[in-house]
């Protein structure tokens, strides 16, 4: 849910499978290409997945890079070409 406060959407680690999910629809399968950035612009992961058209999860974990309760952007190229960024915080 997006903090109206502060923009940003809570991102909070799933109690049971204890990754980050981002749901994500698109219009067009095809490979998916995720890059999330630091509050300086420097990546901190950079991944690309096979998407289907519709609904769609985005999982990660933390790596030595990404810390909780910092903020970060989520980049999303779509199969169709199409740029998507959304500000996140980690919890």
């Amino acid at each position: 849910m997006l903090n109206t406060y502060t923009k940003e959407l809570d991102l909070m680690r799933h109690p049971d499978r204890g990754r980050f999910e981002l749901d994500y629809n698109l219009t067009t399968a095809g490979n998916a290409r995720f890059v999330i950035k630091n509050a300086y612009g420097e990546t901190v992961k950079d991944t690309t997945i096979a998407s289907v058209t519709g609904e769609n999860v985005f999982r990660f974990l933390n790596n030595p890079k990404m810390l909780n309760k910092k903020k970060y952007t989520v980049y999303l190229q779509a199969p169709s070409g199409k740029d998507y960024n959304i500000a996140v915080r980690l919890r």
